[in-house]
């Protein structure tokens, strides 16, 4: 989850470190230090030092000055998927659809065990597993993750018009844009629904991570395909099968098609879960 609680909780330590060896060398300096004083700062500060270096490697190293994200783009037409790595001129990796080598399943999370994704590892001609990918966001519900299988193989078989069941499915959801209003949106679906309707007393916590996720994303570099990936996947902007893009995420759900599709999936939903069904 880049840039959020663990990031600003290690960003505020990693910070007030830096104060604190700050004001450690105000305090001796431009006094006329001992060389027990200077040992004594000279520690402090290697102490400090590997505090911000423990808490980079473990959290930091991996949101600030990365990518914002890392697509994985299904081509219909040459029944290619591209997986981005990086910027570089072997940045991605391209494999066939429908190939053996390929083995979809649900992944779960190993710090939280109750998220999972669709994953895919990359097998070699000896079944041994050389790569692996991850496929759109986490959920708590592995039917959402199936579904979202079912999404990719229908259109990559049948195209765009049998992607989806229904008319007020044809629609994206989020949006990789690096805005502030966006950061606060995917604060609040991150804490959850229990805390959204507090989410206007809670703002300055809600203020906090959504700052602090904006902050992340604008050291991350935006991820670009190769030339030869962006040219073979060109498609025309008239297109009626070209699903708009959203300005901000949810920004499609405030249509009442789209919210009344949502809740009529959360009611199957609970029934498959056994929830009791509230209106």
């Amino acid at each position: 989850m880049k840039g959020f609680i663990p990031t600003l909780v290690t960003g505020a330590f990693s910070f007030l470190c830096v104060v604190i060896a700050i004001c450690a060398v105000v305090s001796v300096f431009p006094a006329s230090p001992t060389w027990a004083d200077f040992l004594a700062v000279v520690l402090f500060l290697l102490l400090m030092g590997g505090l911000i270096l423990f808490f980079w490697n473990l959290v930091l190293k991996y949101d600030f000055f990365a990518y914002r994200y890392y697509p994985v783009r299904f081509n219909r037409l040459t029944r290619k998927i591209h997986i981005f790595r990086n910027n570089g001129g072997t940045g991605e990796v391209v494999v066939p659809w429908g190939s053996n080598r390929l083995f979809f399943f649900v992944g779960w999370g190993t710090q939280n065990k109750s998220l999972c994704d669709l994953r895919c590892h990359i097998l070699n001609r000896n079944g041994i597993i050389t790569d692996t990918f991850t496929v759109g966001t986490f959920t708590d519900d592995p039917m959402r993750v199936r579904g979202r299988w079912e999404f990719i193989n229908r259109y990559m078989e049948g195209g765009p018009d049998r992607a989806v069941s229904h008319e007020s499915d044809r629609v994206i959801t989020l949006s990789m844009k690096n805005s502030f209003k966006n950061s606060y949106r995917w604060t609040c679906f991150l804490l959850g629904r229990s805390l959204f309707p507090l989410r206007y007393i809670l703002f300055p916590w809600y203020g906090m991570l959504a700052l602090t996720r904006w902050l992340v994303m604008a050291t991350c570099a935006v991820p670009r395909f190769s030339p030869a990936t962006v040219a073979d996947s060109g498609f025309d902007p008239d297109d009626k099968g070209r699903w708009e893009e959203p300005d901000y995420i949810d920004q499609f759900g405030e249509r009442p098609d789209v919210v009344a599709r949502m809740r009529e999936l959360h009611r199957e939903r609970q029934r498959r879960h056994g929830t009791p069904d509230r209106k």
